[in-house]
């Protein structure tokens, strides 16, 4: 299994965010109704500082929050994969994401591993209008931008 949630915590404590720690930890009902029962469609991702759209040879990245908004599990094209996520109004961090390793096509791996590292780099997120999520670092860039699947 691959863990992206070592790499996701100590990025967020050491180099700051959008939120303090407390306040991802201890969410409001509010944030968590926003992203909880949602399920998300990956548009495009940021690789090597250009937005691309994935290859996915016909299968889908996906992300999807638990009805509590605590817990994700998706498909990174290739593999499945699941982990908890803490949010507050702004900020988000995902931990203890693990991914099954089945070997795809090359293309998709790239991928599926452009999306892992984007998950373990966001801090902020924001929803434009019910069908939009974006996905920020902590420096402000767009990672990662899904289109809604199922509104919660």
């Amino acid at each position: 299994m691959v863990s992206l949630a070592l790499g996701s915590l100590v990025g967020l404590l050491l180099m700051g965010g959008p939120a303090r720690c407390d306040e991802i930890v201890n969410p409001s009902e509010t944030t968590r109704s926003q992203l909880a029962g949602s399920s998300w469609e990956l548009l495009l991702l940021e690789r090597n500082g250009h937005f691309i759209r994935p290859t996915t040879g016909g299968e889908r990245i996906t992300l999807t929050f638990d009805a509590a908004g605590r817990h994700i599990s998706g498909s990174g094209g290739c593999n499945a994969y699941g982990g908890s996520v803490l949010t507050n109004s702004e900020g988000i961090l995902f931990t203890g994401i693990v991914a099954g390793q089945m070997a795809c096509d090359q293309n998709l791996m790239v991928s599926e591993r452009s999306f892992f590292n984007g998950l373990s780099l966001v801090t902020r997120w924001q929803r434009s209008g019910a069908d939009l999520l974006q996905l920020f670092n902590r420096d402000g860039h767009l990672r990662l931008e899904f289109t809604a699947t199922k509104k919660p």
